[in-house]
């Protein structure tokens, strides 16, 4: 009886690692498939994965916006819907909004490029396909 209850133990833990794994896979696609997206319209990448004590910024590029540049913050969010309730969009929390705004104020403070503006963008990937938000949030 104990073993059995041993081995339901590691089956679940075993499940639960195959998921986070999948989870960290579909997120890699999300965000290679936005940074595809936003170089082929013309941005250029200044960081991916932009971490520092407050949080993190998936991906930070800069647009010319035939005003000057804008410098985008990125977040990218994949959802696989066969598992999940809710949208990408919907699984930014207040939590996490706070800590991509801190992420990007410290990035901003270190900043030396020409930007003129800011704009925070969401991507979404559902795992058919990628939608992107521009001006998802306002700082």
């Amino acid at each position: 009886m104990q073993r059995g209850h041993h081995l339901e133990r590691v089956e679940k833990l075993c499940q639960a690692g195959e998921r986070q794994e999948r989870r960290r896979r579909h997120g890699k696609e999300g965000e290679e498939l936005a940074c595809e997206a936003y170089l082929k319209a013309g941005a250029r990448l200044l960081a991916r994965n932009y971490q520092v004590k407050c949080g993190e910024l998936d991906l930070i590029v800069e647009e010319d916006s035939g005003t000057g540049l804008t410098l985008v913050f990125v977040e990218v969010r994949s959802r696989d819907p066969s598992s999940s309730w809710e949208t990408p969009a919907e699984s930014l929390t207040p939590v996490k909004l706070r800590r991509i705004r801190n992420a990007a104020s410290e990035f901003l403070m270190r900043y030396e490029g020409g930007a003129l503006q800011v704009r925070f963008d969401l991507a979404s990937w559902n795992l058919t396909g990628l939608q992107i938000w521009k001006n998802f949030w306002w700082y």
